[in-house]
């Protein structure tokens, strides 16, 4: 199945499971039953035995590392997703480890057979000899397949190294590139190339470039002129045979041929699924850095699909963004959703020009249904699976209400001075077991792209939003359920908390995605032109979050208890404290959190010791800065302040150049929050208990009152501090008021 108990049935893995997992799982404990009972002779010992069996197996499959799942899982989907894009057809290696499974069922049986008295009293022996026969092979497939799955973390480890070793490496700079893309799914993915590359700031006698391992460089020149060239470990290293000097833009041409490896992307993540148990919530987030199947290709970024400079780790390529000009050849009746508008070219051939630099560029393939609009000259389209567009038609009646308020908020971004950067925005559904968050420290969403926002299919297209259909249940909610579908869809799509956040994509298109923070506090420089632009086009109809909106697979990275594993697979209570799947979360304010706020500056946050819990404190550092800044610029000198960082010539900006904005907007950032990215200290308020009086009624005679309330800062930082009669986002709210 797919989604929740309340979704259809998908048939592939439905298949798989009665008769590649189910069936063999089955025979095999049956012969292990006949073997116990062969032995003990006596059924209740052979019924505790059973059971004490079942129990260990249990156990050890909750302990189990996710990469030995393979080869000691009676299961072929290990993250609980089913696909109706992709479905997991059963590869060679779980063919042969199922076929080990018959075979070491028949070795009991055997061994059941030699344990019986037979008439014709033939050696036991020689029947105990014969049942080696198949156990060996038996334990030879299994052991085969534990060896792969070594030697896939083996491998991963490998080019986590390497690259790490690549991280003192100058960088070249790649200015354009233009990519003829040719895709045979399932089977051979095809790269023309012609990258404008240059030097940064010093001549560079060799270019390091991140590159999956399973494609394989056929040819590369430079300029024209053939040149040497080293692709191993996922390292691309082109040895110039002269220095390339700055400000000298050079033509490097490579092609390229294979199947991208999904296991290079993300090498560096702090929380790798492979190392976690069977049991960790992070599985239901997908395992698949990147998909290459019959059905579907989804070419993620992680994957190092195209060559980036520097290694594959997360950050070392910030303040790469090229122009890119993509072509791309794919089956007829295909669609392909990439960075800008798609030009049809002729069948199965489509051209991708985005105009603005892309920093990160997806590709996504399949046989997609469309759904399309125009605001002006930017299209955006929404692509789904044929069979999962009931809910657009639940939908369909408050389509022009739903229209404008997307045309309302493009034009309020081109009014903002921060337009849209790219031709064309895309919403496309993936598969559920592709892996929606990225490396690194932070496990950040990797659902919003340049240009594109992806939706994992267990999500809207699935959800069973039809209960929710009988007008006369809501008559008394204002506008009734036509008003309560748009806040539903506006509640699902802005949630924070989800990495298919459509606000948070939007955002990032319009303010991080189009310029990038480079330097000391980079992360929280970028972080806080997030949550700027989210201040610009917060809706007062919208809850408003106190605290950081922040989003990180961190909070998945739970095991659940022993007993909810079980429940899982057989049914039964949860453990306490736990939600229907047994995982308990983190809560990012806790008091543990907010000490390691106070430990160190923003710029000095130790990721690396309990990278949680650092950035629970850098989100309730950075948001409460972001939340100050905007109540003292305001909302248009806000505007302004990103408008400048957006029209940097460099694409990028530093601490300091972020500081210069905001005095070319007339606001002192120091006075407003001190040196917010270097102190320690935070300020800290002291507020009485709030007094109120009624005084002298309005001129309509309606009764008016006075709260006073005194706020005394007990720290040497200034703070901004306002009065809300309330944290609905309807409630009034005073002016920001500066406390020394």
């Amino acid at each position: 199945a797919i989604g929740w108990s309340v979704d259809p049935i998908e048939p592939v893995a439905t298949f798989v499971f009665f008769f590649l997992d189910a069936t063999p799982a089955l025979i095999l404990w049956c012969a292990v039953v006949f073997l116990l009972a062969a032995v003990l002779r006596n059924r209740l010992a052979v019924a505790v035995a059973a059971l004490a069996l079942l129990g260990v197996h249990m156990w050890c499959f909750a302990q189990v590392p996710g990469y030995l799942l393979p080869a000691l899982s009676l299961l072929y989907i290990h993250d609980n997703w089913a696909s109706d894009l992709a479905p997991r057809l059963p590869d060679v290696l779980t063919l042969a480890h199922r076929l080990a499974m018959l075979l070491f069922a028949v070795a009991l049986v055997v061994w059941t057979a030699a344990l019986y008295e037979r008439p014709d009293h033939g050696s036991r022996n020689a029947r105990g000899l014969l049942g080696l026969l198949p156990a060996v092979v038996a334990t030879v497939g299994i052991g085969s397949a534990a060896l792969r799955c070594f030697e896939g973390i083996h491998s991963r480890d490998a080019w986590l190294a390497a690259h790490r070793e690549a991280t003192e490496e100058p960088m070249p700079r790649v200015e354009h590139l233009t990519a003829h893309i040719a895709i045979d799914p399932g089977e051979d993915l095809r790269l023309d190339l012609d990258m404008v590359v240059s030097a940064r700031q010093a001549a560079l006698s060799k270019l390091v470039f991140s590159f999956n391992p399973g494609l394989e460089v056929t040819e590369l020149r430079l300029d024209g002129e053939e040149t040497p060239f080293h692709h191993e470990q996922g390292l691309l290293a082109v040895q110039p045979v002269e220095p390339l000097v700055p400000n000298t833009p050079a033509k490097l041409t490579l092609r390229a041929a294979g199947v991208p490896d999904p296991d290079f992307a993300y090498l560096d993540s702090v929380v790798d699924w492979r190392r976690e148990s069977s049991r960790n919530a992070i599985l239901w987030l997908g395992t698949e850095g990147g998909i290459f199947e019959k059905r579907y290709v989804a070419l993620m970024p992680g994957l190092r699909w195209l060559p980036v400079p520097g290694p594959n780790l997360d950050g070392a390529s910030r303040g790469h963004s090229p122009t890119v000009d993509l072509t791309v050849e794919v089956p007829d009746g295909w669609l392909v959703a990439a960075p800008g508008r798609r030009e049809t070219l002729d069948s199965g051939r489509y051209r991708f020009r985005p105009g603005a630099g892309v920093p990160k560029i997806g590709l996504f393939a399949a046989r997609f249904e469309r759904r399309a609009m125009a605001v002006d000259d930017l299209e955006l389209e929404l692509l789904l699976h044929p069979a999962h567009l009931r809910n657009l038609d639940y939908y369909a009646n408050v389509n022009e209400a739903l229209r404008s308020r997307v045309e309302q908020f493009f034009r309020d971004a081109e009014d903002f001075g921060i337009p849209y950067p790219y031709t064309g925005f895309s919403v496309v559904e993936v598969p559920a077991h592709l892996r929606e968050y990225g490396g690194g420290h932070w496990l950040d969403t990797r659902m919003a792209l340049p240009g594109l926002l992806l939706l994992k299919e267990q999500g809207f297209p699935h959800a069973n939003v039809w209960r929710y259909n009988d007008p006369s249940e809501y008559a008394a909610f204002p506008g009734g359920l036509d008003a309560l579908k748009i806040q539903w869809l506006e509640t699902t799509f802005s949630n924070p908390f989800t990495s298919g956040s459509a606000l948070r994509a939007l955002h990032r298109n319009l303010v991080t995605f189009p310029t990038a923070a480079v330097g000391a506090g980079a992360e929280a420089l970028d972080y806080i032109g997030e949550e700027l632009g989210g201040e610009l086009f917060w809706n007062p109809s919208r809850f408003r979050m106190r605290g950081p909106s922040i989003y990180t697979a961190h909070l998945s990275d739970v095991d659940a208890g022993f007993g909810a594993t079980v429940v899982q697979m057989i049914g039964g209570l949860t453990s306490p404290g736990g939600s229907w799947t047994g995982f308990r979360s983190f809560q990012q304010a806790q008091p543990s959190v907010w000490e390691r706020a106070l430990d160190a500056p923003l710029a000095d946050i130790d990721f690396e010791r309990e990278p949680r819990k650092a950035i629970g404190a850098f989100g309730l550092r950075v948001k409460a800065i972001a939340r100050s800044i905007h109540d003292g610029l305001g909302r248009d000198r806000t505007a302004a302040l990103l408008a400048a960082l957006r029209d940097r010539e460099s694409g990028t900006y530093t601490a300091e150049d972020f500081a210069a904005a905001v005095a070319a907007v007339d606001v002192d950032i120091e006075r407003l929050v001190g040196d917010w990215l270097n102190d320690t200290a935070l300020p800290g308020f002291l507020v009485s208990r709030a007094q109120v009086e009624r005084v002298v009624a309005d001129a309509d005679g309606q009764p008016q009152y006075e709260i006073r309330v005194h706020v005394r800062n007990d720290e040497p930082v200034p703070g901004l501090v306002r009065l809300s009669l309330g944290v609905n986002p309807q409630s009034p709210r005073g002016d920001p008021v500066r406390v020394d």
